[in-house]
C-alpha cells in the first residue's frame, strides 16, 4: 500500500499568474538570484527556506481547514492552528486567513466556551521530563458502550505532555492505581511528585500507602481552589473543547476519539514553553498527513544537523527558562485585579465550605 497527495502539481502554473510571489517566481525562473532572499526555485515548486510557498488560490484554506479540523487536528485555537500552517506552507496573509478561518468554525463556536480563570499560583519547575505529574478527573461524560463517563487526565509538568485515560466515576482507588501503572508507569517510569486535588481516590489509606512505598510524594491542592493545581485545570479546559468539536452527536463513543484528541493536544505548540510536547519529550514532531506530501526531500531539512544535535543534547536548561518567563508574565496579568490577603492566628474569617451552593 502507498499514500499519494494528488493536486500539489497544479501549484507550479499559479505562481506566475498570481500575485504575491509572481516577480519572486519570474526572477528565479529567469535566473536572476537576488541577495538577501531567502526564496528558491526547487523542482517547479517555490520555497521560502523551508517553507512551501503557497499562491492565491482556494488551496491555502484548504490547507487551514485541514491543519485545524482535519482528522489528527482536534480543531485547536488560533495560535495553535498557525504555528502548525508555518511549519510547511507560506504565504504573506498566512496569520489573518488562519484568524479568519478558525473564528468562521461552526463546530468551534458550538462547543467552546468562554474561559474564566483565578488566581495563579504556578508550581515549582520540573527538573526532567517525567518526574513531575499532576492528575485530576473530568466527570459528568456521557457513559459509552465500555461504561465510560469520565476522564483521567495526567499531565507531565514539564514538557506539558497529556495523557488522556478514560475510566469509570465508581472506579475506586484500586483500579485508578492500576491504570495508572499500565498506562503512565509503564511508559515513563515512577514519578517523583503527583499533584492532584482531595478527591475521596487520591485521600484513601490506599492511595497513600501505595504510592509511600513507591517513593512518590503526594502534594494535595486545597479544597475548592483549582488554582493551585492550575496546570491540570487547564490541561481539563484544552481537552473538553476538541473532544466536542470531535464527538459531534456521536456522544456515546467518545473514549474511542480520545487518542485522536491526545495526539492532536501532544502535537501542538505549548504557549510556555514554545515547543509541542512530542518536541519536547521526544525531540522531533511526529508525521502528520501535511507529512505525506511528495516534496523534495533536501528542501524540507529545516535545521542544520548541529543544531538539531545541540537541541537534543541540552534542551531542558532552555525548558525551564521559558516556564520560568511564562509563569512570572501569567502571575502578573492574572494578579492585576487581585489582592493579597493575609490572615493572622485568631483571626474570624467566613468561610463557604460549597461555594456552589448560595452563600
Amino acid at each position: 500500500m502507498r499514500v499519494e497527495v494528488i493536486g500539489f502539481d497544479r501549484l507550479k502554473g499559479k505562481y506566475s499568474s498570481r500575485p504575491n510571489f509572481c516577480p519572486i517566481y519570474s526572477n528565479l525562473l529567469a535566473g536572476n538570484h537576488q541577495p538577501n532572499v531567502n526564496f528558491v526555485l526547487h523542482d517547479g515548486y517555490l520555497f521560502r527556506g523551508s517553507q512551501l510557498c503557497i499562491p492565491r488560490t482556494s488551496f491555502r484554506d484548504f490547507l487551514v481547514w485541514e491543519l485545524h479540523a482535519g482528522g489528527l487536528a482536534g480543531h485547536l485555537g488560533k495560535d495553535r492552528t498557525t504555528a502548525m500552517v508555518e511549519d510547511h506552507f507560506y504565504w504573506p496573509s498566512l496569520n489573518r486567513d488562519v484568524s479568519r478561518i478558525v473564528s468562521q468554525c461552526r463546530t468551534c463556536q458550538l462547543a467552546k466556551a468562554r474561559k474564566h480563570t483565578g488566581l495563579y499560583t504556578s508550581l515549582p519547575i520540573p527538573r526532567a521530563p517525567w518526574r513531575d505529574i499532576s492528575m485530576d478527573f473530568v466527570l459528568g461524560l456521557p457513559k459509552t458502550f465500555h461504561a465510560h463517563d469520565s476522564v483521567l487526565v495526567v499531565v507531565h509538568r514539564f514538557s506539558k505532555m497529556a495523557h488522556f485515560l478514560a475510566c469509570s466515576k465508581t472506579d475506586d482507588a484500586s483500579n485508578v492505581a492500576k491504570l495508572v501503572f499500565r498506562e503512565i508507569v509503564r511508559l515513563h517510569g515512577l514519578p517523583i511528585t503527583i499533584v492532584s486535588d482531595r478527591k475521596v481516590k487520591f485521600m484513601s489509606y490506599f492511595w497513600k500507602t501505595l504510592w509511600k512505598l513507591c517513593g512518590t510524594t503526594l502534594i494535595f491542592s486545597t479544597a475548592f481552589h483549582p488554582q493551585t493545581d492550575g496546570q491540570t485545570e487547564v490541561v481539563n479546559r484544552n481537552l473538553g473543547d476538541p473532544l466536542r468539536c470531535v464527538i459531534g452527536e456521536k456522544q456515546g463513543t467518545w473514549d474511542l476519539t480520545l487518542p485522536l484528541v491526545e495526539f492532536a493536544y501532544n502535537n501542538a505548540v505549548n504557549r510556555s514553553t514554545g515547543k509541542s510536547p512530542f518536541q519536547i519529550v521526544h525531540g522531533y514532531s511526529p508525521r502528520t498527513p501535511s507529512d505525506l506530501i511528495p516534496l523534495p526531500p533536501d528542501v524540507r531539512v529545516s535545521q542544520p544537523a548541529s543544531t538539531f544535535a545541540q537541541h537534543i543534547h541540552d534542551p531542558h536548561a532552555k525548558i525551564r527558562r521559558k516556564i520560568a518567563i511564562s509563569n512570572d508574565s501569567y502571575k502578573l496579568s492574572a494578579d492585576v485585579r487581585r489582592r493579597d490577603i493575609s490572615f493572622e492566628v485568631g483571626d474570624f474569617v467566613m468561610a463557604r465550605i460549597r461555594p456552589e451552593r448560595l452563600p
